[in-house]
């Protein structure tokens, strides 16, 4: 039975379903949001996990999207996702009976016992490791990440960013050439030593130029050097950028629909 997080038991059982050796993206992203925002009720997102003697699983929704991790039954969460009316799901693994798979995405890795690495950053940009979200949140509009973006959209993503930064939940940093922001890369979950990394954009006119790849591997190294590992899931055509700065490939990851009702 899926239940509310709401005292010392389902608080214990939801945790039960992320305290795993081997964290992955989907796990830091739904921790992070967790211990963010599960005190905060007008924030809108809400937490679920399993009955007693079940086998643990974390959920959260927040709208029409929603996060999963461990073993549930596959039934009853199609009926619980579709009344709450979700209509996209990030998974690690289990998909809600009769949902579609719609992204598989590659699950990429860098952990602190891999070689480190170093890539130079061209003196043209500053490293800004504190750029402000509402510019962030502006560059990502005029960019690709929330290029279709409602405004509804944007407010929550500004809103929710700078909450889990403010405590201490994810870090983002950016590259600015002459003042203006040109480049942008985040751990946009912070778990677990393991950092979820996304966000990952440069500005159209300034692309092939290294700036993304000096970036991401500047970041890498600050979360390496404190031994947290870096985690992400790749978007198809970009697993080239991520092996050549050293992740290596551990799986996937799921987006998944409802079907037609």
């Amino acid at each position: 039975m899926i239940c509310a997080v709401k005292d010392t038991q389902t608080k214990e059982r939801f945790w039960a379903a992320l305290s795993f050796k081997d964290t992955t993206a989907t796990h830091c992203d739904l921790a992070a949001h967790f211990a963010a925002f599960h005190a905060l009720p007008g924030s809108g997102w809400s937490f679920y996990t399993n009955g007693e003697q079940e086998s643990p699983f974390a959920l959260a929704v927040q709208g029409s999207h929603a996060l999963l991790v461990g073993l549930a039954d596959t039934e009853e969460l199609d009926s619980f996702l579709t009344f709450l009316g979700v209509q996209r799901l990030k998974t690690d693994g289990i998909v809600p009976q009769g949902w579609n798979v719609q992204e598989r995405p590659r699950r990429f890795v860098f952990t602190p016992d891999m070689p480190q690495f170093h890539r130079e950053r061209s003196a043209s940009v500053i490293l800004d490791m504190m750029p402000s979200m509402a510019e962030v949140a502006a560059f990502f509009q005029q960019g690709e990440t929330f290029a279709q973006a409602s405004q509804d959209v944007l407010d929550a993503f500004y809103s929710e960013a700078c909450t889990l930064r403010n405590h201490g939940l994810a870090q983002i940093w950016a590259l600015r050439k002459q003042g203006k922001l040109v480049a942008t890369a985040g751990a946009y979950a912070i778990w677990n030593n393991t950092a979820y990394l996304a966000g990952v954009e440069t500005c159209a006119e300034e692309r092939k130029q290294g700036y993304a790849g000096s970036l991401v591997a500047a970041l890498t190294e600050h979360f390496i050097k404190q031994g947290i590992g870096v985690e992400l899931l790749c978007k198809p055509g970009s697993e080239g950028f991520y092996r050549a700065l050293g992740f290596t490939e551990q799986g996937t990851g799921a987006y998944c629909a409802p079907p037609p009702r």
